[in-house]
């Protein structure tokens, strides 16, 4: 992808939106048949089964965390210094993301420490 020095980086900006609706629909996604499995396969309880859900999609916002964090306080983004902070978080936040669907969710090993552990 080529970004025109010229379109104010309205061409990132839909390049990052595209990517969210790719990442956001393959969580969810995630969500619906791991859940299925474990109640129908596994034959958790409903709600035992919600709570391992839980602790999976937990896992995936902590493994985002070290970028998330250091953004929380940042002032005025038109100042380009603090852009480019928070551009650089939110690709590592994709990258992170795509590791997760890279893996199937189930393969990482942020969900298999929380499948082990619950």
């Amino acid at each position: 992808m080529t970004i025109d020095d010229n379109d104010g980086g309205s061409a990132l900006s839909t390049w990052c939106l595209d990517i969210v609706i790719l990442q956001w629909t393959g969580y969810v996604s995630f969500v619906e048949k791991f859940y299925t499995k474990l109640v129908n396969v596994a034959k958790f309880p409903s709600d035992r089964a919600w709570r391992l859900v839980g602790r999976c999609s937990t896992s995936i916002f902590l493994s985002m965390r070290p970028y998330r964090s250091k953004n929380t306080r940042l002032g005025n983004l038109g100042i380009a210094s603090q852009k480019a902070t928070m551009i650089w978080a939110v690709l590592q936040c994709h990258r992170i993301m795509e590791e997760f669907l890279l893996l199937k969710f189930e393969s990482h090993s942020a969900i298999i420490k929380e499948i082990s552990m619950f």
